[in-house]
């Protein structure tokens, strides 16, 4: 073959293998949701022989863990290597790819055990993992990863060795995205791994309707080794033995976490089980006392039932780092001059800092100083009434805002206000008329007000004259404020979407155009005395919540007087109506009463009793002539009347609920005074 041929032939070999090369890439999916595309490109930019500790398991970490926190709190450089319902091969494999790039330096695994209890041989399974695995760079640990999947669901490796084989079909759905996929321009690798979430579930679902996880109920739980094998299948111990194992070979520290989602209790006695059989600690952050010890309250720190936001990622993040450096001595990335990339990746997380601060501050001064930076568009309108309980500090904070007409507001009056990178464009109050303002809005340059209307209303808060008409679209912004004399109303158009909370004070929406979203929604009422945070109610609803369920969990009637004795604002009410016999109170019931003077012969046997507790003070312990009724005005309580009873049930009255209660019982009613409604209500004992 003559040598101008043999150039041609192996050109086109060349080409041909360049073309495969290009559309294996270009067809093979680059998932950005979730994270998913920047994890793995900034995994590869970071040194070899850098990274001191890994987590890796599925969205509930993958939201849950700020490498960054880490770096800031402890000085551990770290990575988060996550992704949506990981299943624990490929939790296996990205371990062993992390130790083949930085062997020398890793200390710490954190696996996150979420998957533990799926079923990993169906079919979305197989996509999660390929979802996984797919931007690993390939090497033995990726063939090794390989040959493992196509084992496990019967499919050719080669499939995998040429994606173009595989995803070959893709053609019909390929879009600009995927040309995307082959640039770094819009990757934030800062993160290193983790997914933000900015909202909170209060702003998604009310205080009444929050997650809370079923285990957090009792720390007392033991289950039979036969209910924990129902939730664990072989396979999925098979990768865990492997992870462990690997583990142990390399010397590094295994620990494994739960993060908050609603769980059966079964699931932590089977996570206990693990963790004992491989000599590992676990973090369960379902368990009631790990959530008090890392300060969680879901309203804030949760965006869905299941998820962290960027707060609660702070809280978890600040506790798993306590036990990491409890176990294991690492060098302080913060000083180390080989870790000196890792600043400048600080100073571009530092906006998630800022926007974390925001969404969990409560008072208004330290609020409003978040404020002052540049990077900041910030829309305010009132509803209601703004006038009250502004104090000197309060009013010198928002005047070095440059918002002094809301500093000098006036009972009742409306007002508007747009600062927009670092400048005051709208600073409008007034009496007895609706303000109105719009203009453009740009998601990196900020916002100019193009009109403001001043518009006069009748007695009734109507207007008097039509209301202007407001261009909407993508790139506008229209704010209208009614104060308590002009229709009570408020209004923060951002795209088209009211953002406002809507509530009684000053409603705030916060733009950040370096991470081009808004970071947070609140509102500060200021007529209970001084500025409050208006959602600040939700946490405490949430462990109202939570207490009457740990309530409804109680097995004993020493153990719910216990329980309600530290829930907050909580009057217990116990009542034993007509035939009750005094084998229904245990030894240990008797043990608790008697912290409370109260013995054996406070009560007459089969006789109706009332028992009323409230914050641990025993208020009212009586027993009731079922011919006469019983009334009592408690203290922090409406009203409670035993009436006159028939010979069968007895009737409860507190303020306007009736409650008709069967004989030779036990039955308790626990109350929260602030809210004025029934936290718990049931039969404590009863005789069979």
């Amino acid at each position: 073959m003559k040598k101008k041929e043999v150039l041609k032939v192996i050109s086109v070999v060349l080409i041909s293998a360049l073309l495969i090369l290009f559309f294996s890439r270009l067809l093979t999916p680059t998932w950005y949701g979730w994270n998913n595309d920047n994890t793995s490109k900034g995994f590869y930019r970071e040194p070899n022989d850098r990274l001191q500790a890994v987590f890796v398991g599925t969205s509930q970490s993958l939201n849950g863990i700020s490498p960054m926190e880490l770096y800031r709190r402890y000085g551990i450089c770290a990575y988060n290597l996550s992704s949506e319902q990981q299943p624990l091969l490929a939790s296996l494999y990205w371990i062993k790819e992390v130790e083949r790039l930085h062997g020398k330096t890793l200390q710490t695994v954190v696996l996150d055990l979420s998957f533990v209890f799926h079923d990993e041989d169906t079919s979305p399974k197989l996509t999660m993992n390929e979802k996984a695995l797919t931007h690993m760079r390939f090497s033995g640990v990726k063939a090794e990863a390989y040959r493992a999947l196509a084992e496990q669901y019967g499919i050719d490796p080669v499939e995998y060795i040429v994606p173009l084989i595989r995803y070959h079909s893709r053609w019909s759905s390929v879009t600009l995205s995927d040309l995307q996929g082959l640039t770094t321009a819009k990757n934030q690798f800062y993160t290193r791994g983790q997914n933000l979430s900015y909202e909170m579930s209060h702003d998604i679902k009310s205080g009444d309707d929050l997650l809370i996880p079923n285990y957090a109920v009792t720390e007392e739980i033991n289950r039979s080794q036969s209910d924990i094998d129902k939730v664990l299948n072989d396979r999925n111990l098979g990768y865990v033995d492997q992870i462990a194992e690997f583990c142990r070979e390399k010397d590094l520290d295994l620990i494994f976490i739960k993060i908050a989602k609603s769980s059966s209790d079964t699931d932590h006695d089977a996570l206990q089980y693990l963790a004992d059989r491989y000599g590992v600690p676990l973090i369960d952050f379902n368990l009631y006392s790990v959530q008090q010890d890392a300060n969680l309250d879901f309203p804030y720190d949760y965006w869905d039932e299941k998820h962290p936001n960027i707060a609660g990622a702070q809280k978890i993040t600040d506790y798993i780092g306590k036990v990491m450096v409890q176990r294991r001595s690492f060098t302080d990335a913060r000083t180390d001059p080989a870790y000196d990339y890792m600043k400048e990746q600080a100073e571009q997380y530092r906006p998630v800092w800022d926007a974390i601060d925001l969404i969990s501050g409560t008072e208004l001064v330290p609020y409003l100083n978040v404020l002052k930076s540049d990077r900041y568009s910030v829309f305010l309108s009132v509803k209601g009434d703004a006038a009250e309980g502004l104090t000197d500090y309060e009013k010198d904070a928002l005047t070095e805002l440059g918002f002094s007409a809301l500093a000098a507001i006036g009972p009742g009056e409306s007002y508007l206000g747009v600062r927009s990178r670092g400048a005051v464009l709208l600073d409008e109050r007034g009496a007895g008329i609706r303000l109105i303002a719009d203009g453009t809005f740009d998601a990196k340059k900020g916002c100019s007000v193009e009109h403001v209307y001043r518009l006069p209303v009748k007695e009734n808060g109507g207007l008097k004259e039509a209301k202007p008409s407001i261009p909407q679209g993508a790139d506008r912004f229209s704010l209208e404020s009614g104060g308590r004399q002009a229709g009570n109303l408020t209004s923060i158009v951002l795209s088209q979407k009211n953002r406002a909370d809507d509530r009684q004070g000053v409603n705030i929406v916060v733009y950040d155009h370096v991470l081009e979203r808004i970071v947070d929604t609140s509102c500060f009422d200021m007529t209970s005395g001084e500025p409050v945070r208006s959602d600040t109610a939700l946490p405490y609803r949430y462990h109202m919540r939570l207490n009457g369920a740990k309530l409804s969990a109680a097995e004993t009637i020493g153990d719910y007087i216990l329980t309600g004795s530290r829930a907050a604002d909580c009057t217990m009410i116990l009542c034993g109506t007509m035939g009750w016999e005094k084998p229904l109170l245990t030894e240990e019931d008797k043990e608790v009463l008697a912290q409370y003077g109260i013995d054996d012969g406070s009560f007459i046997e089969k006789q109706p009793f009332i028992l009323i507790i409230q914050k641990g003070t025993v208020l009212l312990c009586k027993d009731v002539d079922p011919k006469e009724p019983l009334e009592a005005q408690l203290t922090g309580l409406i009203n409670v009347t035993v009436t006159k009873q028939p010979k069968k049930d007895m009737t409860l009255r507190i303020g306007n609920d009736t409650y008709t209660i069967g004989k030779n019982c036990i039955y308790a009613i626990a109350y929260n005074g602030k809210f004025q409604t029934i936290m718990n209500e049931r039969y404590l004992r009863k005789m069979s």
